[in-house]
Protein backbone atom coordinates (compact mmCIF):
# COMPACT_ATOMS: atom_id res chain seq x y z
CA UNK A 1 0.00 0.00 0.00
CA UNK A 2 0.89 3.43 -0.93
CA UNK A 3 1.45 6.07 1.53
CA UNK A 4 -1.01 9.38 0.86
CA UNK A 5 1.28 12.46 -1.06
CA UNK A 6 0.51 15.73 -0.17
CA UNK A 7 -1.27 17.47 -3.28
CA UNK A 8 -0.08 20.48 -4.88
CA UNK A 9 -2.50 23.18 -6.77
CA UNK A 10 -0.42 24.97 -9.33
CA UNK A 11 -1.51 28.82 -10.25
CA UNK A 12 -2.72 32.01 -8.24
CA UNK A 13 -4.93 31.55 -5.44
CA UNK A 14 -8.30 32.51 -6.19
CA UNK A 15 -9.89 35.37 -4.32
CA UNK A 16 -13.04 37.19 -4.76
CA UNK A 17 -17.06 35.74 -5.15
CA UNK A 18 -17.19 32.24 -7.02
CA UNK A 19 -20.35 30.76 -8.45
CA UNK A 20 -21.19 27.17 -9.08
CA UNK A 21 -23.44 26.36 -11.29
CA UNK A 22 -25.92 23.15 -11.71
CA UNK A 23 -27.95 22.89 -14.40
CA UNK A 24 -30.19 19.22 -13.94
CA UNK A 25 -33.01 17.33 -15.77
CA UNK A 26 -36.40 16.21 -14.81
CA UNK A 27 -34.88 13.67 -13.03
CA UNK A 28 -32.47 15.42 -11.17
CA UNK A 29 -29.23 14.32 -13.07
CA UNK A 30 -26.51 16.87 -13.34
CA UNK A 31 -26.28 17.51 -16.65
CA UNK A 32 -23.91 21.03 -16.62
CA UNK A 33 -21.32 21.78 -13.79
CA UNK A 34 -19.55 25.09 -13.81
CA UNK A 35 -17.56 27.25 -11.40
CA UNK A 36 -17.19 30.76 -13.02
CA UNK A 37 -15.96 34.13 -11.08
CA UNK A 38 -18.43 35.92 -13.47
CA UNK A 39 -21.94 36.99 -13.01
CA UNK A 40 -23.29 35.46 -16.45
CA UNK A 41 -22.60 32.03 -18.01
CA UNK A 42 -23.10 30.75 -21.78
CA UNK A 43 -22.15 27.54 -22.51
CA UNK A 44 -21.03 26.76 -25.79
CA UNK A 45 -23.17 25.44 -28.84
CA UNK A 46 -22.72 21.68 -27.94
CA UNK A 47 -23.41 22.02 -24.28
CA UNK A 48 -26.53 24.26 -25.34
CA UNK A 49 -27.48 21.81 -27.72
CA UNK A 50 -26.98 18.69 -25.32
CA UNK A 51 -28.87 20.33 -22.96
CA UNK A 52 -31.90 21.49 -25.30
CA UNK A 53 -32.18 17.71 -26.18
CA UNK A 54 -32.08 16.42 -22.50
CA UNK A 55 -35.66 15.27 -20.34
CA UNK A 56 -37.21 18.94 -19.56
CA UNK A 57 -37.47 20.50 -17.29
CA UNK A 58 -34.10 21.63 -16.06
CA UNK A 59 -33.44 23.69 -13.13
CA UNK A 60 -30.83 25.67 -12.50
CA UNK A 61 -29.04 26.18 -9.16
CA UNK A 62 -26.60 28.35 -7.82
CA UNK A 63 -24.47 27.97 -4.92
CA UNK A 64 -22.07 31.27 -4.29
CA UNK A 65 -19.10 31.93 -1.76
CA UNK A 66 -16.28 34.65 -1.46
CA UNK A 67 -12.99 33.35 -1.56
CA UNK A 68 -9.52 34.58 0.04
CA UNK A 69 -6.64 32.55 -0.92
CA UNK A 70 -8.64 29.42 -2.41
CA UNK A 71 -10.23 29.22 1.14
CA UNK A 72 -13.85 30.26 2.26
CA UNK A 73 -13.35 32.23 5.59
CA UNK A 74 -16.17 31.56 8.42
CA UNK A 75 -19.52 33.11 7.30
CA UNK A 76 -18.25 33.99 4.14
CA UNK A 77 -20.45 30.95 2.11
CA UNK A 78 -21.15 28.89 0.66
CA UNK A 79 -24.84 30.09 -0.20
CA UNK A 80 -27.33 28.62 -1.56
CA UNK A 81 -28.80 31.80 -3.82
CA UNK A 82 -31.86 29.52 -5.28
CA UNK A 83 -32.64 26.42 -8.03
CA UNK A 84 -34.92 28.15 -10.74
CA UNK A 85 -36.56 26.65 -13.68
CA UNK A 86 -34.43 26.96 -17.21
CA UNK A 87 -36.19 26.28 -20.44
CA UNK A 88 -34.71 25.85 -23.40
CA UNK A 89 -35.95 26.01 -26.79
Amino acid sequence: MCAERAAAAHGVPFNGTGYFLVVSDASSRQLLRVFTDETSYTPDASRWGYLASSQQPLTLSITWAQFEENDIPVNSGPFVGGTLPLTIE
